[in-house]
């Protein structure tokens, strides 16, 4: 996983590194708020439900 952390990206890993779980959310690497591009593939990622709840309760 992906995010922005103000000055560039950097990697974050959320669960187990052996874990396996159907991607069922796009993200915005860079928030929309923080001058994400909407339709930039490069700030897209897709994630699980969990992973994306956690990305978003920590970085918004």
């Amino acid at each position: 996983m992906r995010y922005w952390d103000g000055q560039g990206y950097e990697v974050a890993a959320l669960g187990p590194p052996d874990a396996v779980a159907a991607a069922k959310h796009v993200d915005h690497v860079r928030p929309l708020n923080q001058g994400g591009n909407k339709f930039d593939g490069s700030n897209l990622q897709s994630l699980c439900h969990s992973c994306h709840s956690k990305k978003t309760a920590k970085w918004g």
